[in-house]
């Protein structure tokens, strides 16, 4: 009988079905608990358990009902659930990262505090609990920054505000909110790259793309970075040298670091396994299956980093993003012309996020995305970049928007009561 892999959150934005896959193909049974298993029913293979509230005491007793004997690990793609999934794991004694260090990461403060007590602090900072102080500190920090609220579940909360009268207001709406906080960092206008991290070895430098908007989404990303062996090997060991001094040396992580003007800016570590652009990447540029490593390393079964990854006929890898707009959208024009765009290997449609308007908030509101590979970086970004400018937002009527998302209302509260 097989041996289960307990998940504690799945994104299905994020790359869900490739972990689902990854603990089939290792004989293992996925099972996921959740407060809304209807969400997940389009998902094979995966098997749900249904609990009231995802906490220690409610997630252990659902184990013991499941049969813990039979738990071959635990794991999560949701950030704010990595401390809770690492409890749980070390409470039934299966592997699991450093609790410590996945604290400090996922507290934005203490991280930064940490790296200026290390003497490795490379943004520039300050702390506020008052629209006053953030006005301030704006000022101090040269103008532009980034509001981070104190604890918040990954980039939730986090704004970019080019001016102190921006950062006074918008913290002032987040002190109403939680007076908690807030933490002021001088926003470094640079590329953006993204270290995937395992067991204290990079895997690989990626480059991540982010629009013009206040918030830091994340719209596409190359696999690997186009830069010198020289530069991408300067980044790799910044992140490594960051996250083994924090203690992070076991599983996955992402480290998120701007490098300008031959300076590397830590932007933050994140626990867990990047998400869909690094599971991806990774996959179709180097042949590294992220999701199988994962699991591999939450349920105690043997690797080696250094055979993980498999011959790959392309060299690289490139995914670009749509996001929705404010004014929601009935339908996407143009799919069969992006198809066509040369190496263009695969595209999807979030059709959850039409007729969804108002403010961009997360990567949730991403509508759609291409994949290419090529055999060089620049081919396939070119690629992805020609497919994904053929796709065209189709607006929707008033009456049908709001028709929509009075269905749509019903449907959540309907599978939530459910």
């Amino acid at each position: 009988m097989n041996k289960y892999v307990v998940f504690i959150y799945l994104n299905q934005m994020g790359g869900a079905k490739l972990f689902v896959d990854a603990a089939v193909s290792a004989n293992l049974t996925p099972i996921l608990l959740t407060k809304r298993p209807r969400e997940y029913t389009d998902i094979a293979d995966l098997r749900t358990h249904k609990i009231s509230s995802i906490n220690f005491d409610e997630v252990i007793k659902a184990i013991e009902n499941i049969g813990s004997d039979r738990v071959a690990g635990v794991f999560t793609q949701g950030t704010k659930f990595v401390p809770l999934a690492a409890k749980v794991a070390k409470s039934l004694g299966l592997p699991h990262s450093d609790l410590n260090a996945i604290e400090t990461c996922l507290d934005k403060i203490k991280m930064r505090n940490f790296f200026s007590s290390d003497g490795e602090s490379d943004v520039r900072y300050q702390l506020v609990n008052s629209a006053a102080g953030a006005h301030k500190a704006a000022n101090d920090l040269g103008g532009a920054v980034v509001v981070k609220p104190h604890t918040s579940s990954g980039s939730k909360g986090v704004r970019i505000c080019r001016t102190p009268e921006e950062t006074s207001a918008y913290c002032r709406q987040l002190l109403r909110k939680n007076p908690e906080d807030l933490l002021i960092e001088e926003f470094i206008d640079g590329p953006v790259f993204c270290v995937d991290v395992f067991d204290g070895k990079a895997l690989a430098v990626r480059r991540n793309y982010t629009p013009d908007l206040p918030v830091p989404l994340m719209v596409g990303a190359d696999c690997p970075a186009d830069l010198t062996e020289e530069v991408a090997e300067e980044i790799a060991d910044y992140a490594i040298r960051h996250t083994n001094s924090i203690g992070y040396t076991r599983g996955a992580a992402a480290v998120q670091v701007v490098h300008l003007h031959g300076k590397n800016y830590l932007i933050e570590i994140n626990p867990r396994a990047s998400a869909i652009m690094g599971l991806i990447g990774l996959n179709s540029a180097l042949g590294i299956d992220l999701p199988q490593l994962c699991l591999k390393f939450a349920c105690g079964v043997p690797y080696d980093l250094e055979v993980e990854g498999k011959p790959s006929e392309h060299n690289a890898s490139s995914i670009r993003f749509l996001v929705r707009t404010e004014q929601p959208s009935q339908s996407i024009i143009g799919i069969d012309e992006a198809k066509s765009v040369p190496h263009v290997v695969d595209l999807g449609i979030y059709r959850h996020c039409f007729f969804q308007g108002g403010a961009i908030i997360s990567n949730s509101d991403c509508i759609a995305y291409v994949l290419s590979k090529s055999n060089t970086v620049s081919s396939a970004a070119n690629s992805a970049d020609t497919a994904i400018s053929k796709l065209k937002m189709i607006p929707a009527s008033k009456f049908h928007a709001s028709l929509m998302n009075t269905l749509n209302f019903f449907k959540k509260t309907m599978t939530k009561l459910w």
